[in-house]
């Protein structure tokens, strides 16, 4: 191969470089589709009853995370659950 190697990712804020941030030297890296995501906003005081929903529907094997901002003047959150790919946690989130 006679072109350029692997893009290595600088982390700007601790400015390491030194290595690719997945897998070796690009060769060897493997695409898996394991992981889903659902998306979209609530109301914010509806986030830490959202986040016991998701824990006990998925029995605790799906992440959430929130972000909150105003719109109109009403507290908003907008969301991200990430979970695993098979049909079993796909049916539950």
């Amino acid at each position: 191969m006679d072109g350029p190697g692997p893009q290595v990712q600088v982390d700007e804020e601790n400015k390491i470089g030194t290595e690719p941030l997945m897998g070796g030297d690009g060769e060897d890296m493997e695409v898996t589709d394991n992981l889903n995501f659902v998306a979209g906003t609530c109301l914010a005081v509806e986030c830490d009853r959202m986040k016991k929903l998701v824990f006990r529907v998925t029995q605790g094997k799906a992440a959430c995370y929130f972000n909150q901002f105003e719109q109109e003047g009403v507290e908003r959150a907008a969301y991200i659950v990430m979970y695993n790919n098979n049909a079993q946690d796909r049916l539950r989130v």
